[in-house]
């Protein structure tokens, strides 16, 4: 009985001293494990500093982009709204234009260039002198009739006239024209002349 003690209490010493020494053997394996699994979490704990080093900085960039979008909207609001105000701008010009020319406003004639047309819509144009007493004249429009006083004579305007064209086909030249407003002071070159109205130009 005393031998089968002592042979357990060997047996129980021995798995003792064993588990001991593979404890030993085992202990640098398990100081490399640690020291892996420390080298790991070190390394994890870089790649998420990293991570979100690099996250922040997309963040910015689109933050950036997004602004940088914004400014682009604002200024193509901007170039729309000048682009719209241009074509207002313009469409009142053009009919201003459009009214300009309906109303038979025209500019001061100039030689060989500017010329005033004839339109039935002019205030009525009255002869500036009549003739001699006792000597009435008839005109027909689209020509002269007989002497006026001072070496005039009568004149009836007709479609397409102008004092331009009246000076070149009635006096010779179209240069004549002031001629043809001095004698007719009521007349202005800025107003266009009445078919059917009468006026005084020079004889000759």
């Amino acid at each position: 009985m005393r031998q089968l003690t002592i042979m357990g209490v060997l047996l129980l010493v021995s798995a003792a001293v064993g588990f001991g020494i593979g404890l030993l053997a085992a202990k640098p394996k398990i100081n490399a494990a640690r020291s892996e699994t420390e080298a790991i979490k070190i390394q994890m704990q870089n790649l998420e500093s990293q991570s979100q080093a690099k996250q922040r900085a997309a963040d910015d960039e689109i933050a950036k982009l997004r602004a940088e979008l914004m400014r682009t909207r604002n200024d193509l609001a901007r170039a729309n709204t000048d682009l719209i105000k241009a074509r207002t701008d313009l469409a009142q010009m053009k009919t201003a234009l459009e009214q300009t020319t309906a109303s038979g406003s025209a500019p001061q004639p100039a030689p060989e260039k500017d010329k005033t047309i004839a339109s039935a819509s002019s205030p009525t144009a009255a002869p500036a002198s009549a003739p001699a007493a006792g000597s009435p004249v008839t005109a027909v429009p689209g020509s002269s009739s007989s002497a006026g006083p001072a070496g005039t004579r009568e004149y009836v305007i007709k479609e397409g006239d102008s004092f331009w064209k009246i000076a070149a086909t009635q006096l010779g030249s179209g240069t004549r024209y002031k001629e043809i407003l001095q004698l007719n002071p009521h007349l202005s070159p800025n107003k266009p002349l009445e078919v059917g109205a009468k006026i005084r130009i020079p004889a000759k």
